[in-house]
């Protein structure tokens, strides 16, 4: 476990730093997010111990974000705007998280959030749903397809690769599956 024996104070355009530790003995700054790095330039570090004493914070190399392709936005956030929409935020990123692994386990489901989503059997025909894009809940599913293509959150299903509604019989094929967890009015599975 990581402590730290003083306070560090940090003060520059309201970006955060999070210490990091440097080596076994010394801890170093770098900053949470992008935007922190693009700001880290002017930042100044006041230690509790000598706060008379400023030093400049380094900028850290912080790689550029992926970038998301938006036909995959689009597929994974009708299929979350439409069978996950009543769910709690947690349970729209784990089916936008289902759809993404699928696409890690070889050719069964496709290689694409878009070859999932359309893959006969598995969905509803989503090339044919046009939700509201003007809405709070279509903002919601884009978001968790964002999150779940961008790998921002840690999975919140780890594994799952299936799904049905908590109050429908699952058909015979759901007993050979291991079940992973429930989360709202979904049971998931590997």
């Amino acid at each position: 476990m990581l402590s730290f024996n003083r306070l560090m104070l940090i003060s520059f355009a309201g970006a955060a730093m999070v210490p990091t530790l440097a080596s076994s003995s010394t801890t170093a700054l770098r900053p949470a997010t992008p935007v922190a790095a693009a700001l880290a330039s002017s930042a100044t570090v006041a230690d509790a111990d000598d706060v008379g004493t400023l030093a400049k914070v380094e900028p850290a190399i912080v790689a550029p974000a992926p970038a998301i392709d938006e036909a995959s936005v689009e597929c994974i956030a009708k299929v979350v705007r439409h069978e996950a929409a009543n769910q709690p935020e947690r349970g729209q990123l784990a089916v936008a998280q289902l759809i993404v692994m699928r696409t890690t386990v070889g050719d069964r489901f496709g290689r694409t959030p878009c070859a999932v989503v359309d893959q006969p059997g598995q969905f509803f025909d989503a090339d044919a749903y046009n939700p509201d894009r003007h809405s709070p809940q279509w903002d919601r599913a884009v978001a968790a397809a964002r999150d779940a293509l961008g790998k921002v959150s840690p999975p919140v299903v780890p594994g799952a690769l299936f799904y049905h509604a908590a109050n429908s019989t699952p058909p015979r094929f759901f007993r050979s599956r291991a079940r992973v967890g429930t989360l709202g009015d979904h049971i998931f599975y590997r």
